[in-house]
């Protein structure tokens, strides 16, 4: 029987995205079938909250990375070889919690060492730095990410690597970047960035303790030289969250002129902005 060429087969797969027991039944055919759907398993995996798909992604760290593991003395298998490079497919990345690490932590590491008295969770200082390195590979990695949210405390390697996505990609139309406790720098250049991207329609930039200063730095990254500005200069732009930012009444005019302007944003997100909403 002639083989059905990659374009055709990938196209038919698509259309089982979602079902992933008759997915992973194809994976097993032969490898013409496993190349074509291990890009769509891998897709999005919620992989942060499965011990099995961190172990996996830890297998995937470069030397670097490896070495941020090292010196808190957590040690990886150097005789293990993924067949695909998985990260690489990665779509959507959501790192929203802990619970994937600290089982894979407990699993390969505690009962390795007998060490079950040891207690661990999201704070622990082993746990972050295994959800920093994951992270940072991810953004190295990623190739054509379209929705990315992360929560939680953000660090400098990690805003390099975000950066030139949103510079250089064209594919990430969803942003989530919600409690992360930015400090002015990172905020800036993360904002700054931001200017260059055309293709984001949802931002959310919640809980960010945003004062007015910092409002104007991301209307810069929206579009314009202040908020209004951006508002409604920006052409791909359709929900933007800015509740729990301590915006000022300040901001609310201008807010309001733009919005008669802005022909694309169809939802605003203002609750805990009190005074920002007064004025608006």
């Amino acid at each position: 029987m002639t083989q059905l060429p990659d374009e055709c087969l990938s196209e038919i797969f698509l259309n089982l995205e979602g079902q992933y027991k008759n997915l992973f039944s194809c994976l097993l055919v032969n490898r013409q079938w496993c190349r074509n759907v291990v890009p769509i398993l891998w897709s999005e995996p919620e992989f942060f909250k499965n011990c099995k798909l961190v172990r996996t992604c830890l297998l995937a760290l470069n030397s670097e990375e490896r070495a941020l593991l090292t010196s808190h003395n957590i040690m990886l298998q150097d005789d293990q070889n993924p067949f695909f490079d998985y990260p690489r497919y990665i779509t959507a990345i959501y790192i929203l919690t802990d619970t994937g690490i600290i089982n894979w932590f407990k699993n390969e590491v505690v009962s390795s060492h007998n060490s079950t008295h040891v207690k661990i969770d999201s704070k622990s200082p082993k746990v972050q730095i295994i959800r920093y390195a994951l992270t940072i590979m991810l953004l190295r990695k990623t190739e054509k990410p379209k929705y990315l949210r992360v929560y939680g405390p953000i660090h400098n390697k990690m805003v390099d690597l975000l950066a030139k996505i949103f510079i250089h990609n064209k594919t990430l139309t969803f942003l989530s970047l919600e409690d992360n406790k930015l400090t002015s720098k990172i905020r800036k250049l993360l904002v700054e960035s931001l200017c260059k991207n055309t293709t984001l329609t949802h931002l959310d930039f919640s809980n960010n303790k945003l004062d007015s200063e910092r409002g104007k730095i991301l209307a810069e990254a929206l579009g314009g030289n202040a908020l209004a500005k951006a508002l409604s200069k920006n052409i791909s732009l359709a929900y933007l969250d800015l509740s729990n930012n301590n915006l000022d009444s300040g901001v609310g005019k201008p807010l309001k002129d733009a919005l008669s302007k802005n022909t694309t944003l169809i939802s605003l997100e203002l609750e805990g902005a009190v005074d920002f909403v007064c004025a608006v």
